[in-house]
């Protein structure tokens, strides 16, 4: 029986080749992060509409834009 480490099992073949642009566009980012965005945000704005409909100050700015742009700069 043969043993592999872990650099044989996880290295990339030298045959594999990114050609069409979403074979290079899910290498940079895995439908993983896409998965864990979307989970995260539709929490996260459930929270924020929650808050914002709570109507306790009647002046509050819309905190949507906020939360936004909060789950894309912590995901940057």
């Amino acid at each position: 029986m043969r043993e592999a480490n872990w650099d044989e099992i996880f290295q990339k073949r030298s045959d594999d080749t990114v050609n069409a642009p979403e074979d290079r566009l899910s290498s940079f980012l895995p439908w993983e992060d896409w998965l864990t965005f979307l989970i995260t945000a539709v929490v996260f704005m459930s929270v924020v509409s929650s808050i914002d409909g709570a109507g306790w100050v009647s002046d509050m700015p819309s905190l949507y834009p906020i939360g936004f742009s909060a789950l894309v700069i912590g995901y940057a």
